[in-house]
């Protein structure tokens, strides 16, 4: 028997009705909710997400142009990137950061709100006595209202993939067995109206889910919550991309030849300039792969692991036996900085993944957790990475603004369920006209 998911994610009382994909305990019911995300994360619907992951870069490069030769904060410009794509790709309707160059209230608060979050994770019923207080919630009230609007929105008329322009206010129809849905919550609103197992089984069950697509770890599910209100846990890669892309930054920053290494192999792959990149020219260079396995490696998204519930008849693994009923977790940061697993773990060697000292295959390599329960959108994460890093890269050399913020960077980093990253300023420049 295998363990399952700990007590730690019944905050919402346990009733599937209300509970988000990653809240629900029940193996079965978990396994058949979960088809309705892998079919939202198809190679299929991948490849129909890649046009609108384009558009969100070019704005990201635009408004890093208009900055050239100046410092800018890239953790910020990253949260606005991760936060806008997933805000399209997820529910079909962005935020609007990019284009304004200020956070959204909504996203502000559940930054702002990460802390407590982290503080009170080992004691979960402390945030549900909190929340009780009137007002407590308040702070994230404009991003469940968000997310909640449009998943009520979509829920009237739907939106097909074939008439689907590539902008926030793209026109809507109803969906049907032969639509094509145009981003995630469509494909699982598509299951819903199909009656389809794989559908959320209550109405709040369904608005969990609309944060699960957003908010990446960002929350701790609290029972006590109005419906409006209640943050959950999440399994999509906004944190992935916001923590990733800043700290590959740092470590390209400091180890200039890993970045000129990148860049070379970038400029390779597209010969003819802007007209010649492409995902598809992009997506299998062992480089690019090696500086996003190797940040994820030192710094996974979620550092700590999700706690799991041995089987009442106990657990041998090895030589340990762990009896029934006991809480356990894997952090995969420390398995990924484990010397068995990587030489020299705490290093930044991006080179190992290119000369296949990096076995990843043999469990120590596990930014999207493993298992029946791991990140339902690894894929889709891996595609955005690539895609901001190569153009990132591409466009412009980074450097450290040698300042308070970088030389205590690494020691600022928090793990508050999702890994929080602090602000980091780098300079820009320009590589081709």
């Amino acid at each position: 028997m295998r363990c399952v998911k700990a007590a730690w994610y019944a905050q919402t009382g346990g009733n599937p009705e209300y509970c988000s994909l990653n809240q629900t305990r029940d193996l079965d019911l978990h396994r058949a909710r979960r088809k309705a995300w892998d079919r939202a994360f198809s190679m299929k619907a991948l490849d129909n997400y890649v046009p609108r992951l384009a558009i969100h870069c070019d704005k990201l490069i635009k408004q890093l142009q208009a900055r050239k030769d100046q410092a800018i904060d890239i953790q910020k410009w990253a949260s606005f990137f991760a936060f806008d794509v997933m805000g399209d790709v997820g529910l079909g309707k962005g935020f609007g950061t990019l284009d304004s160059g200020e956070d959204h209230p909504g996203i502000a608060a559940v930054h702002d709100s990460m802390y407590a979050v982290g503080l009170m994770t080992p004691v979960p019923w402390l945030i549900s006595l909190l929340t009780a207080i009137p007002g407590a919630a308040s702070a994230i009230q404009d991003f469940q209202k968000y997310c909640a609007g449009a998943v009520e929105e979509k829920e009237k008329v739907g939106r097909t993939a074939s008439q689907r322009v590539h902008t926030s206010d793209a026109p809507f129809q109803t969906l049907n067995k032969d639509t094509e849905p145009a981003d995630i919550m469509s494909w699982i609103l598509k299951a819903k109206y199909e009656n389809d197992r794989s559908a959320p089984p209550g109405v709040q069950a369904l608005h969990e889910d609309s944060r699960l697509i957003i908010a990446a770890g960002r929350y701790v599910p609290v029972r006590h919550f109005p419906s409006s209100l209640k943050p959950s846990l999440t399994t999509i890669p906004s944190d992935t991309t916001l923590a990733a892309l800043t700290n590959l930054t740092y470590y390209l920053c400091r180890h200039p030849a890993a970045q000129k290494s990148l860049q070379a192999s970038l400029d390779a792959a597209c010969p003819a300039g802007a007209a010649s990149f492409s995902y598809d020219a992009i997506k299998s260079l062992p480089w690019l792969d090696a500086v996003i396995n190797e940040t994820m490696r030192l710094w996974p998204p979620a550092p700590a692991a999700m706690p799991r519930l041995t089987p009442p008849e106990g657990l041998q693994i090895g030589d340990v036996w762990i009896p029934g009923n006991v809480t356990v977790a894997v952090p995969p940061y420390t398995v990924q900085r484990d010397p068995r697993n990587f030489e020299r773990p705490d290093e930044f060697l991006p080179e190992r993944w290119t000369e296949g000292r990096a076995k990843p295959e043999e469990g120590g390599f596990m930014p999207f957790s493993r298992g029946p329960a791991n990140c339902a959108g690894k894929n889709f994460a891996k595609m955005e990475l690539r895609m901001v890093v190569a153009r990132l890269f591409w466009e412009f050399e980074f450097e450290l603004v040698e300042d308070e913020r970088a030389a205590r960077y690494e020691e600022r980093l928090m793990d508050t369920v999702s890994l929080t990253v602090p602000g980091l300023n780098v300079r820009i420049r320009q590589r081709r006209a």
